[in-house]
């Protein structure tokens, strides 16, 4: 296989179909290693996700099938509004190996593969309201949903400013929108407390504690290492697109532009609730996987195939030695 042949395979679906195997193998892998971490999803602001501390296999298969999902909805985002000039499936390629590189956050159950579904679908129907100002209804559904989230688990309220910002960059937001947000936001809250199903007294205040207990000292400190390795491509990766995407059309521009500014508050979630980070490295990923896939596509040195190699490399290896350890 030459040059030219090893680009197009790495650019192709082979390619990140054959990753996506790779990723179910490790899953499976991980599991019967007898290593999986117990059942953690946080609270919300009123109810906890799941009572009790057991992992279930068939929470493991849905957090599966949801890793699958995500990379299914870029490929789909991809192909209707074509953020991405060039045809590519190195952004699906790059999402399955990230997630590859934490094993033990993918194969047990984790809401942040969850948020990482319902941040690509708002973000379907919100690029479909690109410039339509008669788009309430799209956005009272997203944020209702958002604040229906928030319910179970807090990290949710970060995507809030992600979508506020999203919907008035595809100039979908006028006064009105700005009411049927404020309505979303609020509708979720008065149906349960005017339901009585939670009165004030069941309020759970934003806690930053829990997540990293569920794994060794040693598991931790790579976790973290790959975590941080993983920001900072993204921000690298990020700046240097920049250049060639300021060249796009102004759509294209916006749809780029506002996954930069969710990375931007991605890594602040990170900062701010440090000990759960986990729960957004999903959300990372998603956006270094849609970065990688710009770098990929605009690149058109014969050798670009080198760092794909080199990160397929890193994540096996990061891998390994979080199971190992």
């Amino acid at each position: 296989m030459n040059e030219k042949q090893l680009n197009e395979y790495l650019n192709g679906p082979s390619a990140m179909i054959l990753s996506g195997i790779a990723m179910l193998v490790t899953v499976v892998a991980t599991i019967h290693s007898g290593d999986m971490p117990p059942l953690y999803t946080g609270h919300g602001v009123f109810f906890n996700l799941f009572q009790g501390s057991g992992a279930s296999v068939w929470f493991n298969v849905a957090n599966a099938v949801a890793v699958v999902g995500v990379v299914v909805l870029l490929v789909l985002l991809n192909k209707v509004f074509n953020f991405i000039r060039d045809l590519t499936y190195s952004f699906g390629t790059a999402y399955f190996l990230l997630t590859i590189a934490n094993p033990l956050s993918a194969c047990s159950f984790n809401i942040g593969t969850f948020m990482a579904l319902l941040f690509l679908a708002g973000t379907f129907i919100m690029f479909f309201a690109y410039e339509n100002q008669k788009s309430q209804n799209i956005v009272f559904l997203t944020f209702a949903a958002l604040s229906f989230g928030t319910m179970f688990q807090w990290a949710f309220a970060f995507l809030i400013p992600a979508f506020l910002l999203g919907f008035c960059y595809v100039r979908a937001m006028n006064f009105k929108s700005f009411l049927a947000m404020l309505l979303g936001l609020v509708v979720p809250y008065w149906i349960v407390l005017g339901l009585g199903l939670v009165t004030f007294s069941d309020f759970k205040p934003l806690e930053i504690n829990t997540l990293w207990t569920s794994f060794q000292l040693s598991q931790t400190r790579l976790m973290v290492v790959c975590v941080a390795i993983v920001a900072l491509t993204t921000i690298i990766l990020s700046i240097t697109n920049l250049v060639s995407i300021y060249a796009y059309r102004l759509q294209l521009r916006v749809y780029n532009a506002y996954f930069i500014f969710v990375s931007v508050i991605v890594l602040i979630a990170m900062c701010v609730v440090f000990r759960d980070m986990m729960l957004f490295l999903p959300l990372l990923n998603v956006c270094l996987a849609i970065q990688v896939g710009h770098a990929f596509s605009i690149s058109k040195s014969q050798k670009r195939y080198i760092p794909m190699l080199l990160m397929i490399v890193l994540c096996i290896t990061s891998c390994i030695s979080i199971i190992i350890l």
